[in-house]
């Protein structure tokens, strides 16, 4: 695309986006595999969680933590 931005970086190098931010993958041309991890954050109230809603989490994983951190997992 002709407005395209590539981000490159050394192994290790990790890059936030936005999520509004068009992303694609090239072929990988090195030897070694390329590694990605995704993750999102999203407002309890936010229309996308309703579309796919998460599981609850399971009480056994909610009394491993503190109380501080199971009201924000739990619903």
């Amino acid at each position: 695309h002709p407005s395209e931005k590539r981000l490159t970086g050394p192994a290790g190098t990790v890059f936030i986006l936005n999520i509004h931010c068009g992303h694609s993958a090239v072929r990988n041309a090195s030897q070694e595999p390329r590694h990605a991890l995704m993750a999102n954050f999203s407002r309890r109230d936010s229309p996308l969680l309703t579309m796919t809603p998460a599981a609850d989490p399971e009480p056994e994983m909610l009394a491993r933590h503190p109380e501080e951190i199971q009201k924000l997992l739990s619903a």
